[in-house]
């Protein structure tokens, strides 16, 4: 049986390395010419909602959350239910009827929020049982709401937050009054903050949207016919489902055709269909609810008149469960789910958008899409998405970067959200929930390119139903004092690392069945690279593929290999169990033994950990046979880690001339314990001469 898919293996290209496989997915291409800009505001999609869910009854739960939206930039966090009793109790009656205030509870809630930055919009529903006999009623006494408003307005401004976003009313429709009568409270609701904090935001009201737009346009009528000028400086709507925007028009047109002028728009609630929850692993748990957002939140930058949008909800609510199928960005106890990297992938964007130019497959309906925005200078940051059900290949090139100077090269690096990465759920499904450490939670850096020259441009394969980050900067080869150690992680090295697989069938089949699966450094399992002969052909090197594209320097691999001998196939073999003198796994030069087993099965995965030289970018690895003897091979890569830069023979962590004199007292046979003879093998060959210190001389010339 033939396999179907190569393995995970780590990445570091070089620009423009499209393979022949990748030729026969789907494709679509991205010109990113970064001398076309327009402003980019990240604050209209950077937004989440909360609802009225008893979660809020524990009034410390919220604040834990605050400090992970923070991080991602999170701008705005809509909050309703603000008057109700059930939840902050800010107002009540006193046994002589007065209304009394205390806002300790409400305080819990927004005030951490504002200290770290979050803007709470303010919304004003559902009435205490001090102003009307039900909560979905209007209030009894208008004189007693607006003193209710003002109370409550003051008594933030008195903590120093004038000018927030308040909100009338949370879907009206649904409650006990007229279009016409929401009307009239919304109407007191505005003047009335407005009178209290000239600079507050006002608008309403909150509207379920679409499938009760005759009651928007009722409500439209009355404020168009009233003369009191009544401040409305945004509508809010909601929307489900949709991959677009496509209630926004019709909203719009609701002012338009009245010839009232179109306010901004906040659309306060949104997510995927919300009769789709409550199944364990469903959309809103993995990767198909994140390339759902990342792709509308891009869209709603087609409309102008939408100035903020609120995902609903920022969490899940079922306290009695990790996963529930909920729509919730993070789980209950605060780890990221998919949906909470593709926030995290805009908030590191920039201000400025770089008008791309995107052709292909699946492009026009934005189901397949590249966009970069720059900051100043050559940093650019991009996302990409795949919301289909096959891979695809971008070809991404780039126009209008300023020019390298010598020593100078691109870096572009990938995070990724899909299957098995920035995907929590699939971690819990692997036992890796409890184990962070081990899992891809905050979408990890999975490729990277060095691009050298002034043609900068890379072809990526996009797995289906994914999101990726792209990050470009400018690097300088010689800036060692800057250079750490840098993580390599895996990718699907069909597409990416041009594989040699010499032999690979030798007369026989591949059996991939008896593959065990092993465990990457990133958490995720996998199964081995295998190949089987039906006799014992091999001499030279059954399994091997190439890496190219990495910074030169030290490395370390750590590989799970097999070699096994299967008896009673019609042939025989003269090695024992146990024997070390048959096959070996290499990296570059370097190599080690593996004991040589006799099996009918691959069950003991062995491990090994090689370190080698890397000298022009190129890293081959495999595994190779001395002599006959086995038939039955496996490979993985379960780590490659860059420890230093290739001449760093003192350890200190940068190229200086002490290098070279560390590199003269080797030669000379006095080499100080702490020199690092790999490194000083600069030419490769496995010896150390003066041909490496004509080479170290040359990198610290920037040479």
């Amino acid at each position: 049986m033939m396999r179907k898919k190569l393995m995970p293996c780590i990445v570091a290209l070089s620009c423009y390395c499209l393979t022949a496989q990748t030729q026969s997915l789907p494709q679509f291409s991205a010109k990113i010419d970064c001398h076309n800009t327009l402003p980019f505001d990240k604050g209209k999609v950077m937004n989440v909602a909360r609802g009225g869910h008893t979660t809020n009854l524990d009034l410390t739960w919220m604040p834990a959350f605050y400090n992970d939206l923070a991080k991602v930039g999170i701008s705005h966090f809509r909050v309703d239910w603000i008057l109700s009793e059930w939840f902050y109790g800010a107002v009540k009656r006193d046994s002589n009827g007065e209304l009394t205030y205390d806002f300790t509870s409400l305080d819990k809630v927004l005030c951490p929020m504002l200290k770290k930055g979050i803007t709470p919009i303010m919304c004003v529903t559902q009435m205490p049982s001090a102003l009307a006999s039900q909560d979905n009623k209007l209030p009894d006494s208008w004189d007693d709401y607006r003193a209710v408003l003002q109370q409550l307005v003051g008594h933030y401004k008195s903590l120093g937050y004038a000018g927030l976003v308040w909100e009338s009313h949370n879907e009206p429709e649904t409650f006990q009054f007229s279009a016409a009568e929401c009307y009239e409270m919304y109407k007191v609701f505005a003047t009335t903050i407005k009178e209290a904090d000239p600079t507050a935001i006002v608008g309403g009201y909150g509207a379920v949207g679409r499938d009760w737009i005759n009651y928007i346009r009722t409500f439209l009528d009355c404020y168009k016919n009233d003369d009191a000028h009544t401040p409305m400086d945004f509508f809010s709507y909601h929307q489900y489902g949709h991959d677009d925007w496509t209630d926004e028009m019709l909203i719009e047109n609701t002012f338009t055709n009245r010839g009232l002028d179109v306010p901004d728009i906040y659309v306060d609630e949104w997510n995927d269909d919300w009769t789709k929850g409550g199944t364990v692993g469903n959309c809103f748990d993995t990767n198909l609810n994140a390339v759902y957002i990342a792709k509308k939140m891009f869209m709603s930058y087609q409309y102008p008149h939408i100035k903020k949008i609120c995902l609903f909800n920022f969490a899940d609510t079922n306290t009695d469960k990790i996963f529930s199928g909920d729509i919730g960005t993070w789980t209950v106890g605060g780890r990221r789910k998919a949906a909470a990297n593709v926030f995290d992938f805009y908030g590191q964007l920039y201000d400025q958008l770089v008008t791309p130019s995107v052709s292909g497959s699946e492009t026009s309906d934005y189901n397949r899409y590249v966009f970069f925005t720059k900051e100043n200078g050559n940093s650019l940051a991009g996302i990409a998405w795949n919301k289909t059900d096959a891979d695809a290949v971008a070809a991404i090139s780039f126009e209008g970067l300023d020019g390298l100077d010598e020593g100078e090269y691109f870096l572009i690096e990938k995070s990724l959200i899909d299957a098995t990465h920035g995907n929590l759920y699939h971690d819990y499904l692997n036992g890796n929930f409890s184990k962070p450490e081990n899992c891809s939670e905050k979408a990890p850096v999975v490729k990277t390119w060095n691009c050298r020259d002034g043609n900068v441009g890379i072809t990526d394969t996009l797995t289906e139903n994914s999101v990726a980050f792209y990050r470009l900067s400018k690097k300088r080869s010689d800036d060692i004092g800057k250079i750490v150690p840098t993580e390599y992680v895996y990718y699907d090295i069909t597409s990416t690392v041009g594989t040699s697989q010499k032999d690979w069938n030798a007369g026989g089949v591949c059996a991939i069945k008896y593959a065990p699966a092993v465990t990457t450094a990133d958490g995720r399992n996998v199964e081995m690279m295998e190949t089987y002969a039906a006799n014992i052909s091999w001499t030279t090197i059954p399994l091997s593929q190439m890496l190219t594209g990495l910074d030169n320097g030290l490395y370390e691999v750590v590989i799970y290999a097999n070699a096994c001998y299967t008896p009673d196939r019609g042939f025989s073999s003269d090695i024992v169990e146990g024997a070390t003198d048959v096959a070996y796994v290499f990296a570059n030069d370097v190599r080690e033994y593996l004991p040589s087993h006799i099996a009918t099965s691959l069950s003991v995965n062995g491990e090994y950990t090689l370190r080698t030289i890397v000298i022009d970018g190129t890293l081959q690895l495999g595994l190779g046979m001395d002599r006959k003897g086995t038939n039955w091979h496996t490979i993985q890569i379960k780590s490659l880690k860059r420890l230093i830069p290739a001449g760093d023979i003192n350890s200190d962590g940068r190229i200086t001339i002490a290098d070279v004199t560390a590199l003269v007292n080797i030669l000379l046979g006095k080499p100080d314990k702490g020199y690092n003879l790999l490194a000083a093998d600069l030419t490769g060959d496995g010896k150390t001469t003066i041909a490496d210190v004509t080479r170290l001389v040359n990198i610290i010339l920037g040479k």
